[in-house]
């Protein structure tokens, strides 16, 4: 473990917040605010979730220490630290959904592809279900038990699902 590592960052804000909130000592919790925030900005970047602690403790230290223009200054920063979680959060659920439509319009494809090759209703409930995960297994249960084995296409096996059922 090196000196810009998580866990040092994570215990130094924790020994920061133990001089701030219990022994009144400002100077040398912010000192260790401050190496925290830097490790964690250095490991993760401006929306990592560990800063806001540290960014409290700072404004905490200098509004009891009448630095208020040091105050306003972290309390901007955190403000933007927050500004960009919400757009991180907001981005990451917006990738969700796109891959949830992506998934549902895979599996309805599958659904339409087995319904125009009068594939039985049994596989075409598998294809709605699986969407693409359909072909991918089918495939590899097409190519045999052996490392050797041939697969064979889809359509194959498919129709093979068709006649079983």
């Amino acid at each position: 473990m090196g000196p810009d590592d998580y866990e040092v960052a994570l215990s130094i804000g924790h020994l920061a917040s133990l001089y701030n909130y219990d022994l009144d000592e400002h100077s040398k919790a912010e000192r260790l605010y401050l190496r925290s925030i830097d490790i964690g900005l250095k490991l993760f970047g401006p929306s990592y979730s560990g800063l806001e602690y540290d960014y409290r403790g700072l404004i905490k230290i200098y509004q009891e220490t009448h630095q208020y223009d040091k105050s306003q200054e972290w309390s901007q920063r955190l403000r933007h630290w927050r500004d960009l979680r919400d757009g991180a959060a907001q981005e990451a659920e917006e990738l969700e959904e796109k891959e949830v439509l992506a998934a549902e319009e895979a599996a309805a494809a599958a659904a339409a592809a087995a319904a125009a090759n009068g594939v039985s209703r049994a596989a075409k409930a598998a294809a709605a279900t699986a969407g693409g995960a359909i072909k991918n297994a089918a495939f590899y249960l097409g190519a045999g038990a052996g490392k050797d084995a041939t697969p064979r296409p889809i359509g194959l096996i498919l129709s093979d699902l068709d006649e079983e059922v």
